[in-house]
């Protein structure tokens, strides 16, 4: 066999069909109260469908009284909602695969900045009526047909505060002065499930912190003991995970900046101190890294999240020798951004239907070898070039730059951005792949095209940088971000003034403080701290920490040679800042540079990506994709 992690295992009284399991993720796709409908229902079965042996949907709620729970999460609270369970479970199972829900509880949780009550607080018949919780949705999920359920004790959750040394500062039985006393509330509740639901078709397992990465709390060594615990209590497996919400959020998920498997020696450590299998965890993504860890003996199982997001068929892939047609997962966080209900965006960077499979067209083969020219080799040109090659067109690309990729190979350049790298050859393995002509250094023309004879057309050229309307904004010292990250440019020690604080202003000054600049970034709207995405607010704090400087609610005024002048809107006051380097981040507008000449000369003519609307990267790559689909 190729890979070690396609072969069965034995979870308990279960039979797996090969060693990946998708462990839970917060998707933000059920229905705002709770229920569970087709959009989550069909992400589910796609993921299923891609040759994974285990799901276990998260984050699913036991208490809807907590101090925190999250939205669009599925309830488990009542039976009102075991029909849409059920659908979820008879999707899982049609496709070959088992199901095992979350039991989720927040805990006490930052509210307004400040931790709201619970662990330390809770009284003994707090305690006793939060079991009966979680007792009640594991009979829920039973009545649903899982196969399971899956006691969460990671990422500074209830149980995971009752078990670190750090949270919990109880000095009862259910402090954390032993393994025993830190584990009790969970052990507790396991064995109530077990004893009343655990059978040959319905197990109980673990999924625990390997460490809070947080001074003074769970080490891998105490993990390790209270795994001991767990098995004593009888759970089937232990999924090992780290980090959490309340330890910071670039502790639990990867912005880019980790190496593939930074959390698998965790597991490895659980690993020797339990029988029962262990689940490694830890931005796991390409097969051949995977076999290794379970070759290894640091882990039986893999738990892979955001790759199955990118690429849902990651395990039929691998089976099947077809890692060159993989989406790996680039670590950008875009997954943690909520998606429209209507299905119309991403969820995901790389996937262009990520979340969103229940309004997936199928691919019907009516291309007919007719002739289509893209002009721009950039996310969203690549992605319609290759769904229309695969639909049978004949593709021409014509990209002026000397790389394809557009904006994304620029975006490789910033600090921890390298693994955007994996998207660039994607899109290179697939231009292989399908035979498509790909003109890299070739400036579209009429006449190029016209030679064609195309029977659409298709500009997806991408978008220009928006130029400050402000007085100096022509000097020599006004360089672009494109110009910088394309020419790889330094200005070390010279003062650089960046211009928007939005992700690319960001991480422009990330990288100029990198390459030995001192850099401030000016930006007239205030701060908007915690209402930034989770890959925007890691990447600021990154730049913070690299010694980047912010003025918020600062509006330039006046660019001039060594200097620029900005209007302070607190103060209403003019200031003057240095500057021997003055970079606009300012956002972007369309490039439709022969978009009237070619609707003047050919009858299919389309705009795609930036050229069309400028946006993210995911609204890029389903807006060729859209169209790939489309194309009649």
């Amino acid at each position: 066999m190729k890979y070690k992690f396609l072969e069965s295992i034995n979870i308990g009284p279960l039979t797996l069909r090969n060693r990946i399991i998708r462990p839970a993720v917060a998707e933000y796709i059920a229905n705002p109260d709770g229920s569970i409908g087709d959009q989550y229902m069909e992400y589910y079965r796609n993921i299923a469908r891609g040759g994974v042996a285990l799901i276990t949907p998260g984050i699913a709620v036991v208490d809807e009284t907590a101090p925190y729970v999250a939205s669009n999460q599925p309830y488990l609270t009542d039976k009102k909602y075991i029909p849409g369970m059920k659908k979820v479970v008879d999707a899982i199972h049609g496709e070959g695969a088992k199901i095992t829900f979350q039991l989720w509880h927040s805990g006490h949780y930052l509210i307004d900045g400040a931790l709201a009550p619970m662990v330390n607080d809770l009284t003994k018949q707090d305690i006793e009526r939060l079991k009966q919780k979680y007792l009640t949705a594991a009979k829920n999920c039973k009545e649903a047909g899982a196969d399971g359920v899956e006691y969460h004790i990671a990422h500074t959750y209830l149980p995971s505060q009752f078990m670190s040394t750090y949270f919990n500062r109880r000095t009862d039985e259910y402090g954390s002065n032993t393994p025993e006393n830190a584990m009790r509330f969970s052990v507790e509740c396991i064995n109530m499930i077990r004893n009343e639901l655990c059978d040959d078709n319905f197990i109980i397992t673990a999924k625990i912190n390997g460490s809070d990465f947080v001074e003074g709390g769970t080490t891998p060594q105490w993990a390790a003991r209270c795994a001991r615990l767990l098995e004593k209590a009888g759970v089937a497996m232990i999924t090992v995970n780290a980090g959490g919400a309340l330890s910071g959020y670039d502790y639990m998920s990867d912005n880019g900046k980790r190496p593939e498997g930074w959390k698998v020696d965790l597991a490895a450590t659980v690993k020797k101190a339990v029988t029962v299998p262990v689940a490694a965890s830890g931005s796991l993504r390409h097969p051949e890294y995977v076999s290794k860890i379970i070759e290894q003996d640091k882990c039986d199982l893999a738990a892979l999240g955001r790759a199955t997001i990118a690429e849902p068929e990651w395990v039929n892939k691998a089976a099947q020798s077809r890692e060159d047609e993989m989406r790996y997962c680039i670590s950008c966080l875009y997954c943690f951004t909520k998606v429209a209900e209507d299905g119309s965006e991403p969820g995901c960077s790389v996937n262009p239907f990520a979340k969103c499979e229940f309004i997936k067209p199928e691919p019907v083969a009516d291309g007919h070898d007719r002739k289509v020219v893209i002009i721009g080799a950039g996310p969203s040109g690549l992605e319609a070039a290759i769904t229309l090659a695969e639909r049978g067109f004949n593709i021409s690309i014509f990209e002026q730059k000397p790389y394809l990729g557009g904006l994304i190979k620029l975006a490789t350049v910033p600090p921890n951005k390298t693994k955007i790298n994996w998207a660039i050859d994607y899109y290179e393995k697939q231009i292989q792949r399908l035979d498509i002509d790909l003109k890299l250094s070739t400036r579209a023309t009429i006449e190029k095209i016209e030679k064609l004879n195309p029977y659409a057309v298709i500009l997806a050229a991408g978008s220009n940088e928006i130029v400050p309307l402000v007085e100096g904004a022509g000097l020599d010292n006004v360089i672009s971000v494109r110009d910088l990250l394309e020419q790889k440019l330094r200005f070390d020690g010279k003062k650089v003034a960046v211009i928007g604080a939005g992700l690319t202003g960001i991480e422009a000054a990330h990288y100029l403080r990198n390459s030995n600049s001192d850099v401030y970034v000016v930006e007239k709207k205030p701060d908007p701290g915690a209402t930034r995405s989770l890959a925007d607010q890691l990447s600021f704090q990154d730049a913070l920490a690299g010694g980047v400087k912010f003025y918020f609610q600062t509006f330039l005024h006046k660019i001039n040679k060594n200097s620029i002048t900005v209007l302070d809107l607190a103060s209403n006051k003019k200031i003057t800042l240095p500057a021997d380097i003055v970079m606009p981040a300012l956002g972007i507008r369309s490039n439709v540079e022969l978009y009237d000449a070619l609707k003047n000369k050919f009858e299919n003519v389309y705009k795609i990506g930036d050229s069309d609307c400028p946006g993210k990267l995911p609204q890029a790559v389903r807006s060729g994709s859209n169209l790939g689909y489309a194309l009649k």
